[in-house]
């Protein structure tokens, strides 16, 4: 072969290769998800427990809310993990960090289609941390996010990340 046409050859190859990628790249992001596919990666729920629990054993500070009495540990419920993944999700595919659902669902909405009778409900949401860590401390520098997750009356929560997008769901039940 000659040198020219083998690096022609090679510049073709080059080129169908990365066009191939960038379309399989594109279908990956673009493409809708499942609920199952966009879940937290696992153990997100028991960490966000556990870094809440902590921070509920001891009297907060939450800004201008003031400082927020310590709270009783609050238990993991899948029925609020399922809900918060869908708000996540929700939020995801609208593009938009909101605590009313693209349907005008409500967090006590969420709850109940995920049959949790609930006496109370809190819902906190966050977009653009990659880690729980960070969202958690994002939560506790906003003053109503921090009272949210000091509020003595929750009882149990579930936590829902897709991509960037979190939702907290917390609530104590009937």
């Amino acid at each position: 072969m000659f040198p020219s046409r083998a690096r022609s050859t090679r510049r073709l190859a080059t080129l169908a290769i990365t066009v191939a990628l960038a379309t399989a790249l594109a279908t990956a992001l673009l493409a809708p998800r499942t609920l199952a596919e966009a879940a937290a990666p696992a153990g997100h729920g028991e960490e966000v427990l556990a870094r809440v629990n902590v921070i509920r054993a001891t009297p907060t500070e939450c800004g201008a809310e003031g400082e927020q009495p310590a709270a009783p540990a609050l238990a993991l419920d899948e029925r609020l993990n399922a809900a918060a993944l869908a708000h996540a999700a929700d939020m995801r595919q609208q593009g938009a960090i909101d605590h009313v659902g693209s349907d005008g669902g409500t967090v006590a909405d969420r709850l109940e289609r995920e049959g949790y009778n609930w006496s109370a409900a809190g819902e906190n949401v966050a977009y653009g941390y990659e880690s729980v860590a960070e969202v958690v401390e994002g939560w506790l520098e906003s003053d109503t996010h921090c009272v949210n997750m000091m509020r003595p009356a929750f009882e149990h929560l579930g936590v829902g990340r897709d991509g960037l997008y979190w939702a907290l769901a917390l609530a104590a039940p009937l």
